[in-house]
């Protein structure tokens, strides 16, 4: 079952389990993507699909692919192949270049129609704003934000300093 701890018990217990037994896209937004990751990693652990890949796509690392003359479309592919059966990681979405969004948006369908495929999406920017600049695809917003969870930052969660702690220790 997902565990209750720092920023994941912040979201509440009962709102994650109800997340993570539904086979729905989900989209973390909090100021620190290291947050979201915890609780994208919480929700895979209380889904059908635990037994799955975790699977990173950085949106970062995605944008730098595309700077560099790289096929970004072939990395996204790759990611959602070696996703298949589990959970799928968007950190950073809002940095995904915008054709990487529509190439995205197209395999997320696709996927969907004959894959059992969990996607959570971090953010640490209003996608809501991004869309209204016209930095991010209204229908990719539409997609992944079905299911919404806010993390609240870290001086909102004292309990997490001494896990952050710990795990920086060793």
């Amino acid at each position: 079952g997902v565990q209750a701890a720092g920023a994941v018990g912040q979201l509440g217990h009962a709102a994650l389990q109800g997340v993570a037994a539904a086979g729905q896209l989900a989209q973390a937004t909090g100021q620190r993507v290291a947050a979201a990751g915890q609780v994208a990693r919480a929700v895979h652990a209380g889904s059908p699909l635990a037994a799955g890949a975790f699977v990173v796509l950085d949106g970062a690392a995605v944008s730098s692919c595309v700077e560099q003359g790289a096929d970004a479309n072939a990395v996204v592919a790759s990611a959602i192949a070696s996703a298949a059966g589990g959970t799928l990681f968007l950190r950073e979405v809002e940095l995904l270049p915008e054709s990487v969004q529509a190439s995205l948006e197209g395999r997320l369908e696709a996927a969907g129609a004959g894959t059992r495929l969990r996607v959570v999406a971090s953010t640490t920017r209003s996608l809501e704003d991004e869309v209204a600049q016209g930095r991010f695809s209204s229908s990719l917003y539409e997609v992944l934000s079905r299911v919404r969870l806010f993390v609240p930052p870290l001086r909102h969660r004292p309990e997490d300093v001494a896990v952050l702690a710990r795990a920086f220790a060793h």
